[in-house]
């Protein structure tokens, strides 16, 4: 299990069986890594859009086992826009479809 972010604001991500589900933080269990940083980065970062390298040169923290991190990322994917950008498209197009009153 990978934490990301504080455990008061952040959600656990589980790697099993070729499936990934993601839950808020859980007391109980003890995570193999930790990643915390700006937003904007770690959804690049979740996207692939951002290397790992990266990501941790804009803030990026990761403790514990990277490899554990790394087996979970997608492919670095090259892009024309810059990663807070892309965030930012992201957020902007969750909330016109909000406000639509649509899903």
């Amino acid at each position: 299990m990978i934490r990301f972010g504080t455990f008061d604001d952040g959600f656990d991500l589980t790697a099993a069986d070729g499936s990934i589900t993601v839950d808020p933080c859980q007391r109980d269990v003890s995570p193999l890594a930790g990643v915390t940083g700006p937003g904007p980065v770690l959804v690049a970062l979740l996207q692939g859009a951002m290397p790992l390298p990266a990501a941790i040169a804009q803030g990026v923290d990761v403790t514990g086992d990277a490899a554990a991190l790394t087996r979970v990322l997608p492919a670095h994917k090259r892009r024309l826009t810059s990663p807070v950008s892309t965030a930012s498209r992201f957020c902007l197009a969750a909330h016109v479809v909000d406000a639509a009153g649509e899903l």
